[in-house]
């Protein structure tokens, strides 16, 4: 099957610069395309990086990678980067503004794709004392793209990357939210924020953890309610 025809190889090929997959790679990307849980034993060195890389490449939304490999995952990350694709890495050695810059980035409008694609039904929000202290808080509302304004972002990298986002400007909050554990206590602006965030991605807010005991955690919405 020729480049022109596999969109596979034409996304491996402009993305990575690589004419062919490795043994192994492509089965295990077409099933993550596929949607079917997957368990890949590759050597290292084999590539099993790009079997996670690439599918977020070619389809929707957002793609979250979980690893215990903090420093390998902030090489890949930068090793994305300069090749232009969008990527970051969230982990407890972050400095606070790397990771309020990387906490909003998540937070934002492109949770809206996301939320539709996995039939999301509640929105849980964790560490909102990390936005405590700000004067201005940003929340991205939708995108301008060569094809006008988008209230989400469009399928594929390359049409992601032609977007820039639009920001709402949402006043902050001098009050502590650590430990709150009522939605009544929680600053005005904090709940003015929360709500219109909702309104943003198209789901509740179900739950509001502020901090790492169990009861602190304000619950909206039982998670297994009827």
């Amino acid at each position: 099957m020729g480049l022109a025809t596999d969109p596979l190889l034409e996304s491996l090929r402009r993305h990575f610069g690589w004419e062919a997959f490795r043994p192994g790679q492509r089965e295990v990307v077409e099933a993550l395309l596929a949607g079917r849980d997957c368990l890949a034993v590759l050597p290292t060195g084999a590539g099993k990086s790009l079997c996670y890389q690439l599918p977020a490449l070619v389809r929707e939304g957002l793609v979250l990678v979980i690893s215990p490999l903090v420093a390998l995952m902030q090489d890949q990350v930068e090793q994305l980067r300069r090749r232009g694709i969008a990527a970051a890495c969230l982990h407890a050695g972050l400095e606070g503004g790397e990771r309020r810059r990387l906490l909003r980035m998540l937070q934002e409008q492109r949770l809206r794709r996301s939320i539709q694609i996995n039939g999301v039904s509640g929105l849980c929000i964790t560490k909102l004392d990390v936005l405590d202290g700000l004067e201005e808080i940003q929340l991205c509302v939708g995108y301008d793209s060569p094809s006008g304004r988008r209230d989400v972002l469009p399928f594929g990298a390359d049409a992601v990357a032609g977007c820039t986002p639009i920001y709402e400007s949402w006043k902050g909050w001098s009050g502590t939210t650590a430990g709150v554990k009522r939605w009544d206590a929680l600053p005005q602006a904090a709940q003015a924020y929360l709500k219109r965030l909702s309104e943003v991605t198209g789901a509740p807010i179900a739950m509001v953890s502020t901090g790492p005991e169990r009861d602190e955690t304000i619950l909206l919405e039982h998670p297994f309610g009827g």
